[in-house]
This record gives C-alpha cells, structure tokens and sequence, in this order.
C-alpha cells in the first residue's frame, strides 16, 4: 500500500553529477496506462464519468469509441498507425504505447516529483525519507488543492489527457 503523501520527501535516483542519491517532494499521483490498441496485453482502466447528471463507465483507454462516429474511429486508427510504422522507420521506439494519468494516491503506480526539475518515478523506486519542512497548515492546503482538482479530473474526462508516448 503506498503511504506517500503529497509535500513528502523521496529519494530516487542519483543527481545530476552521479554523486548521491536525489531528494525529491511529491507534488502528486499518476498511474501509467497501456495503449491497448497497439499492444497484445490491454489493460482495462474502468472509470465512472458523470455527465449532464448521468454516470456511465468508460474504459479510459477506449473512450474514444463512446462517441459513435465511425469516420472518426477509422482516421484515428489510421493515423495512429502511421505515427507507428514512421516511428519504426526512423528507428525510434514503437513496440509500446503508454501514458500516464493523474490519479487519486489509492489508484498511484508511479509519483509525480520536483526538486530543481522534475521527473515521473515509479512508486516501488522511491523511499519516503520525510515531509518538507513547511508549516502543517500549508501543508494541509496543498493536499486540499491536490484532492479537489482530482474532484474535476474525475468529473471531466478531458481533463486528465496526457500525450502517449512510445517504448
């Protein structure tokens, strides 16, 4: 079970000369998803979506298809396609397709961390070493701010799209 919070400290990877572990804050949550088109394995991610009151499930990775429109589903698919096979051309990564999504910390597969810049690190690789060192109550503010823009992620499904990218 993951018991990081946000405004936690991590450590994860070395810094930038090589020459000690990486202090990070957690400044939120995502969890990766698999392209299901592309890949043999899909991976279901149902999600309830509440729109003009109504509540329906989605699977977040083919939302797409909800919208009954087969001309859009055929140049979409096209087009990804494409994006592939010149990928492959070209040499660079193309077997994989994936992206990662904000999520409440009970969904999390990997973190969202700052220090000098910023980086997207499994949860498992990361130890929590504290929290920073501001005062509770600011502290309190910034999980409130966390939690309730994950309240209009989760009630807009727009709002929690991210680019793919390749492996």
């Amino acid at each position: 079970m993951n018991t990081i919070e946000i405004a936690d400290r991590v450590i994860y990877g070395m810094d930038s000369f090589g020459r000690k572990p990486q202090s990070w804050r957690v400044t939120g949550f995502y969890r990766r998803i698999e392209d299901s088109l592309d890949n043999n394995r899909p991976e279901q991610h149902k999600v309830t979506y509440i729109w003009d009151g109504n509540s329906f499930q989605v699977d977040e990775t083919e939302w797409h298809k909800s919208l009954d429109n087969e001309l859009f589903w055929e140049i979409w698919t096209e087009d990804r396609l494409k994006e592939h096979y010149l990928r492959a051309e070209r040499k660079l990564p193309c077997t994989r397709r994936y992206r990662y999504v904000r999520c409440r910390k009970e969904q999390a597969t990997h973190l969202c961390l700052t220090c000098i810049c910023g980086a997207i690190a499994p949860i498992a690789d990361c130890t929590r070493t504290g929290t920073v060192e501001w005062e509770p109550e600011y502290i309190a503010r910034e999980i409130k701010a966390y939690n309730d823009t994950m309240d209009r992620i989760e009630n807009d499904p727009f709002l929690s799209r991210t680019e793919w990218m390749w492996e």
